[in-house]
Formats: C-alpha cells, sequence, structure tokens
C-alpha cells in the first residue's frame, strides 16, 4: 500500500532551539524563536508501505517525501543523467565514479528542484510575490518558477552579481533590483528556506533509485544549502528503510573562502567568517554560509570530509571534465574533481568506493 503525507504528518523543526510547529499552522522559512534555518519533518506511520517514487512530473513523482500543496509547479525538473564517467575513471583509477549532471534541469542548474518547491509553497500559502537573495543560479530558477507559476519575482544582489543569470531574470519576466530590503508581504527566499532544501533532496532519492548503494557524494559547498539537502535526503532514505547507511558527504570550497572547511578542521560546530574572500567560483563566494551549521553537522554525521581546492586547480578541473568527458560546467562544479584528486592523494577515498561527483550546473 502506497502512503502519501497529509499536512499533520509534516511539521517545522529548529535543531538549534528545539521549536518546532505543524506544517498546518503557518508559513515558516525560519525559526520564530531563535532565527536559525529550519527543516520540515515527517512523521511516518511505519506500519504502512512507502512508496519512494511516484507518476507526477518533475519533483513530484517523490511527493510522499515531499509537502502536500495543492497546486505543484513543474517545469519537469529532476530526473537528471547519471554519467559513468568512463573517461575520468581512467584518470583516476576509479572503479566507480559517478557524474551526477544537474546542467539538465530547465535552467541548467539543480536550483530548479528548490524553486519548484518555493513556487508551489507561495501558491499555497497565498504569496503574488517572491524576492531572492541574490543573483546566481537561485535567481535564475526562481525567475522561470515564477514566471510559470504567474508570480512575480524581485532578485535583489549585492556584491558579485552572475550577470548571465540577471540576463535571465529580466527574460523570465523578473525584475533586478541592489541593495532593497525584501518587500512588506513578499515571499523572501533566503538560504535558510525549508522548501529548498526539500527541493534538493531530491538529488539523493534518484541517486538511490539509480546505484542502491553509494559510498561517498562530493558537493560544491557556498552556503551549504545542497550538501546539508543531499544529507537530508539520504538520512530520510535511512530513516524509512530503504538504505542501512549512509553516504559520505565531502563539501568543497574554494581556498580563498573557505569558512566551512576552518570550521571543520577545527572541530567548529559553526563557520568561520571569512574576511577577506576571493575565488573565480562565484556560487562558491560566500563569507558566512547561512547553513552552515547543518551542513557541518551533516559532514560530521556522515563521517564525511571537508576540503579547499586552489582555483588554479578548479581550472585544470573545468578543462578534464570537457576534455575528458564533454562536460562544459560551472566552475563550481569543476571544484568537486579538484577535489576528488585532493581526497584520493590524502586517501580519504578508497579507488574501489562509489563514488558520486554533483555538477550543480551548466558553464554557459
Amino acid at each position: 500500500m502506497s502512503m502519501g503525507f497529509k499536512e499533520k504528518r509534516l511539521y517545522y523543526k529548529c535543531d538549534k532551539c528545539g521549536w518546532s510547529k505543524n506544517f498546518i499552522k503557518g508559513f515558516y522559512t525560519s525559526c520564530e524563536v531563535c532565527n536559525e534555518a529550519i527543516s520540515l519533518e515527517y512523521n511516518i506511520d511505519l506500519n504502512n508501505t512507502l512508496n519512494l517514487s511516484g507518476k507526477s512530473a518533475g519533483v513530484w513523482r517523490y511527493s510522499s517525501l515531499l509537502p502536500d500543496f495543492s497546486q505543484k509547479t513543474t517545469l519537469g525538473e529532476g530526473g537528471t543523467f547519471l554519467s559513468k564517467a568512463k573517461r575520468l575513471r581512467q584518470v583516476f583509477k576509479l572503479k566507480n565514479l559517478f557524474i551526477k549532471d544537474e546542467r539538465t534541469n530547465p535552467t541548467g542548474a539543480f536550483t530548479d528542484r528548490g524553486a519548484a518547491l518555493v513556487a508551489a509553497a507561495a501558491l499555497h500559502y497565498g504569496f503574488r510575490e517572491l524576492w531572492s537573495f541574490t543573483g546566481g543560479d537561485i535567481a535564475a530558477s526562481l525567475a522561470a518558477y515564477a514566471a510559470a507559476s504567474g508570480l512575480k519575482l524581485t532578485v535583489n544582489f549585492e556584491d558579485h552579481p552572475q550577470i548571465e543569470k540577471l540576463y535571465q531574470v529580466v527574460f523570465f519576466g523578473g525584475e533586478v533590483r541592489r541593495f532593497k530590503k525584501a518587500k512588506a508581504g513578499a515571499y523572501n527566499v533566503t538560504p535558510k528556506d525549508p522548501f529548498l532544501v526539500e527541493g534538493y533532496k531530491t538529488i539523493a532519492f534518484e541517486l538511490f533509485e539509480d546505484l542502491s548503494e553509494v559510498d561517498v557524494v562530493v558537493i560544491p559547498v557556498g552556503h551549504g544549502v545542497l550538501a546539508f539537502s543531499v544529507w537530508k535526503g539520504f538520512n530520510e532514505l535511512k530513516r524509512f528503510g530503504f538504505i542501512e547507511k549512509l553516504p559520505r558527504i565531502v563539501g568543497v570550497q574554494a581556498s580563498g573562502c573557505k569558512p566551512i572547511v576552518d570550521a571543520f578542521e577545527m572541530g567548529l560546530e559553526k563557520p568561520v567568517e571569512c574576511k577577506e574572500c576571493y575565488t573565480i567560483a562565484r556560487e562558491l563566494l560566500v563569507k558566512y554560509p547561512l547553513r552552515g551549521k547543518d551542513v557541518l553537522k551533516a559532514l560530521r554525521d556522515s563521517r564525511g570530509y571537508a576540503v579547499a581546492v586552489d582555483d588554479a586547480d578548479i581550472v585544470d578541473s573545468l578543462r578534464m571534465l570537457a576534455k575528458y568527458e564533454g562536460l562544459l560546467v560551472e566552475t563550481a562544479s569543476a571544484a568537486v574533481v579538484a577535489g576528488l584528486k585532493k581526497l584520493l592523494e590524502e586517501k580519504i577515498v578508497d579507488r574501489d568506493e562509489v563514488v558520486v561527483l554533483i555538477a550543480t550546473g551548466a558553464g554557459i
């Protein structure tokens, strides 16, 4: 028997102070007590059989482990290609290396998965306008899904905007502003947003369906939302009996901006703010990750690791992915290849393990 979730089975939870709230009690994107990032948790009746995937389109095929929204926006996100990376296997002498190619999402990035959930949440709670916290991949994704949902989008960017993403925002009908506060009554989308996490975690579900067992997942880390989300997805799979052990989550940052790596190495529970940051990988240029505490917990809970790589190695990895696998990716995606090389050199990853690299977005 399949089981879908009703609203009463879903609640908001803050790991820092313990605050929780039933999903039907209102709309929250951060803790109303301490303002920390929150997550959505599911209360399962384990006497029923849970069917992981269904027949719905996009990420909504996993609706049994997603919020139960009546209006579901999709542009066909998810279901992305899992490359066997045959030539890179030879380069790194790895038996089981895979690349999860998120470039094949509608706007060319993994952020489409989260945007689908945000758009559905906005419609569910009666919002008519979205605000984006950055001019990166998520801005382009939100613009596309806002257009498909009849919502207005305003992108508020500060430093280091990705101009090509802002062009996409404008084409989708969004507005671009600089140094503006979110409009009262608008849905302000930040890295703390639990609905982004719900969309991104479907990567873990797809990896489970494709591979059954994964040993290591290597993920670029900016605000830490993706790495935390993938961990959450695998954690739910383990909790509900689909897998027996969690894969090790490895976070990769640039040497010029590594607040998570520094905190991980020092044994801290929260990020070390980067005072003077620089990297060519703009999605990794985050001085203080807003999901930092969560991603550090995910790395340690999964017995994972955090590694920093130089910009020169990122550029070399960009060329390597293009030359050996025919993949033109964004710089943050190339960082995971550079990270893998370092992990192998330091013998943190064994050559017979099943390793997945997350290519987060397209290079053009």
